[in-house]
């Protein structure tokens, strides 16, 4: 890794953290919530290995990657080098943001400490089965499509409530929360309609499976949209630009 590159990141990345983590405090604040209730994702993808070190080094602790075979070749790279320096990168959790294949599915829990995207209980029933095998718990976010738009990933939301029985009934999987990503749109009524569904989805879950051990989470917000999102009761909000700056082409 070049030293000099980790170096400015860190000296850029500092500054943004400063300044999202203000603006976050902010729309925490004016929605009645606690800052520290609301995690900070940052989305990682398309940037070095060094500038993602920048950003560790900085203090993220928590990581979004979009693209499997682009991480597995990123993760371990920062890893060793943090190893190096005698950081403990244990503190890290690396989140699969990204739709996940079935086929890829293996690979992906035994990279990742948290995949968001899951859909199909055909993922989910590999994941748990790999998870098993290495004898460690992975946590898992049912991804939802509240928005509408047939692009976009997700369960339509009345399917989620049974399919986060099944989930909970795979060893391995722990079921944390529910992801959904906003409307393509700038009607603020709109995506925060968006995100009020997905927090209904999960006061669902909570109300019908009494003691499950469903975590409640949120993950939703993005760059364009995490203050609404913050405001719709949000525990996490994926920030990528903000942070490590423009991504590279």
């Amino acid at each position: 890794m070049d030293n000099s590159i980790i170096h400015k990141a860190k000296n850029t990345i500092s500054s943004n953290l400063e300044a999202i983590r203000g603006k976050i405090k902010e729309a925490a604040l004016s929605s009645a919530r606690r800052p520290e209730d609301i995690t900070l994702l940052a989305v990682s993808k398309r940037h070095s290995a060094e500038v993602v070190t920048g950003g560790i080094l900085c203090g993220i602790t928590n990581l979004g990657e979009n693209r499997l075979q682009e991480a597995a070749e990123k993760i371990p790279s920062v890893k060793n080098y943090l190893d190096s320096q005698k950081f403990d990168s244990k503190q890290l959790r690396w989140h699969l943001i990204g739709r996940l294949q079935s086929n890829k599915a293996s690979k992906a829990a035994r990279l990742f400490d948290v995949i968001e995207s899951v859909e199909s209980l055909k993922v989910a029933t590999k994941l748990s089965t790999t998870i098993s095998e290495i004898g460690k718990t992975l946590d898992v976010f049912v991804e939802v499509n509240t928005s509408g738009e047939p692009q976009k990933g997700g369960l339509q939301p009345n399917q989620v409530r049974a399919f986060a029985e099944e989930i909970m009934d795979l060893p391995g999987l722990k079921l944390v929360g529910l992801m959904t990503i906003g409307p393509h749109t700038t009607d603020q009524n709109r995506i925060r309609a968006s995100f009020r569904e997905l927090r209904f989805l999960r006061d669902d879950i909570v109300d019908n499976l009494p003691g499950s051990s469903f975590l409640g989470k949120l993950s939703m917000g993005m760059s364009g949209d995490y203050p609404l999102a913050i405001a719709e009761g949000t525990t996490e909000v994926r920030i990528g630009t903000s942070v490590f700056g423009k991504r590279p082409d």
